[in-house]
C-alpha cells in the first residue's frame, strides 16, 4: 500500500487523508502504536488503493522534471536526475534515480528502464502461472500499444502493453492470468472467466481498473 505515516500531538483518533499533492497519508496520534496504525490502515487497504490510482493517473506517464512523483510497480517514487558518464536508471529507497548525458533523453531512459523491468517481471509471472495451468507459453514481447493491454496468439505468443509496469503487483497478475487463460480458452465465454476467477478472486474489480486507466 502506498502512503506516508504522520504522527500528530493534535489528533485524538487514527485517521486517512489525502494531502493537497494528492498522496495519501495515514495519522497516528502521539499516543497510539504505530503498530495499530498499520492495522488501521491494512482494514482501509480498498480505500488507500482507490486514492492511490486516483493520485497516478493524474500524473503524467512519464515526467521529467526533478522532484516530480512516478509510479513503479503500484509505489510511488521521487524523480530525481543525476548527469554521469555512463546513463543508467535504478531505484533506491524512495527516490528513481536516473543517471544521464547532455546528449541522453531522460524520457526515452526512464521507457527504456520500465521496458526493461516490465519485460524481466511478466515473464517470471507468465511462467509462474502458465506452470500452475499447464500450458505452454510462446515469445514474450513488451510492446507500446495504443488501445489494448495484452494479448495472446494462437501460437502461444504474448504480447504485454509495457505502461502495465506502473500498476500494483495484483493489477499486473491479472493482465497476466488473462492472457495466460487464453492458453486453454481462446475466447471470453463462460469456462474463460471461471478459469480466471480461479486464479484471481477479484478479476471484476481488476477489469473495471484496467478498462478506466487508458
Amino acid at each position: 500500500m502506498n502512503y506516508s505515516i504522520r504522527r500528530s500531538d493534535r489528533a485524538k483518533k487514527l485517521y486517512l487523508r489525502v494531502k493537497p499533492n494528492g498522496a495519501v497519508e495515514l495519522v497516528i496520534p502521539r499516543f497510539v502504536p504505530e503498530i495499530l496504525g498499520r492495522q488501521f490502515a491494512r482494514q482501509h487497504h480498498k480505500w488507500i488503493e482507490k486514492h492511490s490510482r486516483k493520485q497516478k493517473n493524474a500524473l503524467p506517464l512519464i515526467s521529467t522534471e526533478s522532484g516530480s512523483r512516478i509510479f513503479f510497480r503500484g509505489e510511488g517514487y521521487i524523480l530525481v536526475f543525476f548527469k554521469a558518464l555512463k546513463p543508467r536508471v535504478e531505484i533506491e529507497g524512495s527516490y528513481l534515480k536516473v543517471y544521464y548525458r547532455e546528449k541522453d533523453s531522460k524520457r526515452a531512459l526512464i521507457e527504456k528502464f520500465y521496458r526493461e523491468q516490465a519485460l524481466v517481471y511478466l515473464t517470471e509471472r507468465v511462467h509462474f502461472f502458465a506452470q500452475k495451468l499447464g500450458v505452454s507459453i510462446g515469445t514474450i514481447r513488451v510492446k507500446n500499444q495504443k488501445t489494448r493491454w495484452g494479448s495472446c496468439s494462437a501460437k502461444g505468443n504474448l504480447n504485454f502493453n509495457w505502461k502495465i509496469i506502473r500498476e500494483s503487483d495484483d493489477i499486473i497478475d491479472y493482465l497476466v492470468i488473462h492472457e495466460v487463460c487464453h492458453r486453454k480458452e481462446m475466447n471470453h465465454s463462460a469456462r474463460f472467466w471461471a478459469l480466471v476467477e480461479s486464479f484471481d478472486a477479484d478479476y471484476s474489480v481488476h477489469v473495471k481498473y484496467l478498462r478506466k486507466a487508458f
